[in-house]
């Protein structure tokens, strides 16, 4: 059988999971600021709504566990069977594609670090967009910003991983992207103080360095970006 070339599923093995979703507490600090961030950008739900909420690329369901513990309803997205089998030991049921959701069947869509990694990441948004309720929302977290001051002068940020990049967004472009989808109430946020990762003093002498001397790892403002939109009615 001949590989499809943008394939990416043997990139994804058992080894890459074990060695990315080891005990990272910082990753973990950010992921719980990324769940009560969204709980203030949301519309709000009635005090007995079960919400649904839908992770794409979920891994191996560490993300989703916050909102499960929360009461949520959750369901993910994730091509390599090992990870959807760590999610199910969380008890989160995770499926191969958008396209195993019916339309208009959940209240989220989460895109955690994962819209850069996705070969056709235009279709996967219409998928999200055809599987939310209408008024549900749209959420993009953890995502590279091409517009940030480091990307713009080193084609490069922190988070990215050449050989698993397909295409890399601006704000400007997803926020345009998410308008020709009629998304609503389109708001980007833009994490670093206050963060896990942020460092400002060093962070900053090392953009100062990597000037003068070439690039260096370091956090940033505006190097990456969330965005919140309203699915309309």
């Amino acid at each position: 059988m001949t590989k499809n070339p943008i394939d990416d599923v043997d990139l994804y093995g058992v080894q890459y999971f074990q060695d990315h979703y080891v005990s990272d507490p910082k990753r973990d600090a950010m992921q719980l600021q990324e769940y009560r961030r969204f709980m203030t950008m949301k519309p709000p739900f009635p005090d007995d709504f079960r919400a649904t909420v839908l992770d794409v690329g979920c891994g191996v369901g560490n993300f989703l566990s916050i909102f499960k513990e929360q009461g949520w309803t959750c369901w993910g997205v994730e091509p390599s069977q090992y990870a959807r089998q760590q999610a199910a030991r969380k008890g989160i049921a995770a499926y191969e594609s958008l396209r195993y959701f019916s339309r208009e069947s959940v209240d989220v869509v989460i895109f955690r670090g994962t819209l850069q990694h996705i070969n056709y990441p235009m279709e996967s948004l219409v998928q999200a967009t055809r599987i939310l309720k209408p008024g549900g929302t749209l959420v993009i977290l953890a995502t590279p910003n091409t517009e940030s001051w480091v990307y713009q002068i080193w084609k490069t940020l922190p988070a990215l991983e050449p050989a698993r990049n397909w295409v890399l967004f601006g704000n400007s472009e997803l926020t345009n992207i998410l308008k020709r989808l009629n998304y609503e109430n389109i708001q980007s946020v833009f994490p670093y103080w206050g963060t896990p990762y942020a460092n400002p003093v060093m962070d900053f002498l090392k953009f100062a360095f990597s000037l003068f001397f070439g690039y260096r790892k370091f956090a940033f403002p505006k190097s990456m970006m969330e965005i919140y939109a309203i699915k309309g009615k």
